[in-house]
């Protein structure tokens, strides 16, 4: 049996509900991969020492690279967690030379190195929750690899923890960081988040949810279903094609998240005989005083939409319910994470749930620079499926291209709606910028409780660490 935190007179605190939410998410389901993983290509000399000093310092200053999780009583949903002392130096780096015949089998061996990492369970009671491996190909080329349990970091926090990374090794001398403003403590969030009462939502409205959606469970109905398997998709927009959406998106005050939303939102539309669609999105639940706390503290919440006569109402309709989401989530995590426990424990997932995921990835495929390094980020990377519905779109936005990787599930596991469904969902970006373009199969209109006009199809439907 592993010592606890009271054994070692480390003081423990209870797991936010983020966390529970993940927790009870791998107990449910332990074949869902739960790391955060991302690497970099390295060019240019690299000061292996330098890059320690700055891995040292980071894990010091972020109190949430430490933590310990055990189970209360084998109830995962009810952990708890303490700060672990700062390991050595010679702990937080895996170093190898790997004889290669070439770059591209250098690639290769790092991006399987990559998926194991992010594949393997993380037994945060012995260890910790991050795992940094450095390859060298030759003394101008190196891998960095670095992964992260989600029960420590959401995508936020692992970008604060990156940025970190490259902040503490350009930095002249790493002492002087002491002087620097401290970064803030994830223990401490942690104890507020959980001391914090609910709050009621007051005059907010909440998220159009249909009342028959509740009785109406069932499976993706789509003709283009069938075929060989196929899991996953690549679609990337770059070029002229993004920067005129960009501009379109920028002119109309629409962030590009929204415009993913509706574009995956109109292509689902088109494709299936589906009437209203459930979509998941994360919400970072952080404070304003919290914003650079790295640690986890996204939830996920739920957006319902229904079929619209165009994209640009579409768009209209993403704009409304997820403001009021986003709103709930963050005026009220507590509530919505006891929602998402109670259908966890029951094992009462909707299957038709799409997964919306979206990141900004500082530079561009060419890299940015550290001193004399040239850094690229995401050059051994590999698609990680952290939640398993029969539909998930993870989108990476950078300067210079917008990609997404497109996951399917069940009976959508085929290449001929993934075929289908990269090709919609490509003209359906394009589409967001048609003011009136209009979506298959609308019909009648009826009206909803709170006194707004829906048109309603023929059909019926449901469908971002």
């Amino acid at each position: 049996m592993p010592s606890t935190s009271s054994e070692r007179g480390e003081e423990s605190f209870p797991l936010i509900g983020a966390q529970q939410l993940h927790h009870a998410i791998l107990a449910a389901h332990p074949e869902v991969e739960t790391a955060i993983g991302t690497s970099y290509r390295l060019t240019g000399p690299l000061d292996a020492e330098r890059l320690v000093r700055a891995l040292e310092r980071t894990v010091r200053r972020h109190d949430a690279l430490r933590i310990g999780v055990s189970d209360e009583h084998g109830r995962q949903w009810l952990g708890r967690q303490w700060v672990q002392p700062l390991p050595a130096m010679r702990d937080l780096l895996t170093f190898q030379e790997i004889k290669a015949r070439d770059e591209r089998q250098f690639a290769r061996y790092a991006t399987a190195m990559l998926a194991t990492d992010v594949r393997s369970p993380w037994d945060l009671c012995r260890g910790l929750p991050f795992r940094f491996r450095l390859y060298r190909y030759s003394p101008d080329l190196h891998a960095l690899l670095c992964s992260f349990s989600h029960l420590a970091l959401d995508l936020h926090g692992c970008d604060i923890v990156l940025r970190e990374i490259w902040n503490g090794y350009l930095s002249a001398d790493m002492a002087e960081d002491r002087a620097e403003k401290p970064a803030g403590s994830f223990a401490q969030a942690a104890k507020e988040h959980a001391s914090r009462p609910k709050r009621p939502i007051g005059a907010l409205p909440r998220p159009y949810r249909s009342d028959d959606w509740v009785r109406r469970p069932g499976r993706w109905r789509a003709e283009c279903i069938g075929g060989s398997p196929e899991e996953s998709a690549v679609l990337s927009l770059c070029d002229g094609a993004l920067t005129a959406l960009r501009e379109d998106w920028h002119r109309r005050n629409v962030t590009e998240f929204q415009g993913l939303v509706t574009a995956v939102a109109a292509a689902v539309f088109e494709l299936s005989d589906e009437q209203e669609l459930h979509i998941a999105i994360p919400v970072d639940t952080r404070r304003v005083h919290e914003r650079e706390t790295a640690g986890m503290f996204a939830i996920p919440a739920s957006v319902f939409l229904r079929r619209a006569p165009s994209v640009e109402q579409l768009l209209e309709q993403v704009r409304r319910e997820v403001y009021l989401a986003v709103m709930r989530a963050q005026t009220n995590p507590r509530e919505l994470v006891e929602e998402h426990l109670a259908t966890s424990l029951q094992n009462d997932e909707d299957p038709r749930r799409i997964n919306i995921s979206y990141i900004a990835r500082k530079g561009d495929e060419d890299g940015f620079k550290v001193g004399d390094l040239t850094v690229v980020q995401g050059a051994y990377d590999v698609p990680v499926r952290y939640i398993p519905p029969e539909l998930e779109v993870q989108a990476v936005g950078a300067e210079t291209v917008l990609r997404l990787q497109i996951f399917f599930g069940g009976a959508l596991a085929c290449d001929r709606f993934a075929g289908e469904m990269t090709a919609r969902l490509h003209g359906a970006l394009s589409a967001v910028r048609s003011e009136a373009r209009m979506l298959r199969g609308n019909g009648p209109t009826e009206q909803r409780g709170d006194g707004e006009t829906a048109n309603v199809s023929v059909f019926e439907k449901n469908g971002r660490r």
